[in-house]
């Protein structure tokens, strides 16, 4: 990971043909982020998952933001959301630019946007995170109406804008 205090020029090109065609219209910049919350429903393998987080990492990389990617169980974050980011990181050629701890589940890409990875068996450890400006649920229906509650209450950063839930679910 480069410096913190240096600002890192990147120029990414990202081909239209990595992203499944039937989700182009919901890149983060479309419909100008009109939707509060943006739910992707779909069978195994519909490539859902994989979209939300090319979007979430696009939208990362636009501006500064603090993500939390969740699902029900902690122990079930690991090998799947978190390594879908690492992979999308480095199908994007950044890997190496950003800072993944994955003993934290913590990413930070290089203009400072961060990525946390926690489950909600127990919402209160959520209560503590400050600054929030989207929030990703993989598998949702795993949750609950009051972890759905608990996380929107926890979506009020409002300097970064377009504040958005991503829902996922098959």
């Amino acid at each position: 990971m480069a410096n913190d205090n240096k600002t890192i020029p990147l120029k990414l090109t990202v081909p239209p043909r990595i992203f499944n065609e039937s989700y182009l219209p919901y890149l983060y910049n479309k419909p100008n982020g009109k939707y509060r919350t943006m739910v992707f429903y779909g069978g195994a393998g519909s490539g859902k998952s994989k979209f939300v987080v090319q979007n979430t990492i696009l939208k990362g990389l636009a501006s500064k933001r603090k993500f939390l990617v969740t699902r029900k169980v902690d122990n079930t974050i690991r090998d799947s959301i978190f390594q879908e980011y690492k992979t999308c990181l480095q199908e994007f050629g950044i890997y190496d630019l950003c800072d993944v701890k994955a003993s934290y589940m913590t990413i930070k890409l290089p203009n400072g946007t961060e990525y946390i990875f926690k489950g909600m068996e127990d919402p209160e450890r959520i209560k503590s995170i400050s600054g929030i400006s989207d929030i990703v649920m993989e598998e949702a229906t795993e949750f609950t109406l009051d972890d759905y509650s608990q996380l929107q209450l926890r979506l009020r950063n409002k300097s970064a804008g377009n504040n958005q839930v991503f829902i996922m679910y098959n």
